[in-house]
């Protein structure tokens, strides 16, 4: 991980790189559900909503890599989430409601939770 986004070999999507993978959206999961308990800070805000959108952005660049092992439908899924998490933080920044940070946190979770178990629970819809 450099500067806050994940770098990863798209050669290597296995253990230990895909609990890197995990450990890098469980984290920006935690800075989100941090910043949405204590909006007062906004700067904690800030640097959820940034990591976690740099986050997503190198999980787009990666999908987009056509050595990338991973099926085409997943490469496709990965986008449309990253599509979908850019729009929201980007329409919303510091204004973001808690049901749009709880979404953000849960799909951070979830595809965590598919890279650790590598069952592909990339398949999520937004």
């Amino acid at each position: 991980m450099k500067g806050g986004v994940m770098d990863i070999d798209p050669e290597l999507d296995n253990t230990p790189i895909a609990e890197a993978k995990a450990s890098a959206l469980v984290k920006a999961a935690l800075l989100l559900d941090q910043a949405k308990m204590n909006r007062a800070d906004k700067q904690a805000m800030v640097v959820a909503l940034d990591n976690n959108l740099q986050l997503w952005v190198a999980i787009r660049t990666i999908a987009r890599q056509p050595d990338y092992n991973l099926p085409d439908e997943a490469k496709e899924n990965l986008a449309q989430l990253s599509h979908f998490v850019s729009d929201l933080t980007f329409k919303h920044g510091l204004t973001i409601t808690d049901a749009a940070l709880d979404a953000l946190v849960n799909i951070n979770l979830r595809l965590a939770e598919g890279f650790l178990e590598n069952t592909g629970a990339i398949h999520l819809d937004p």
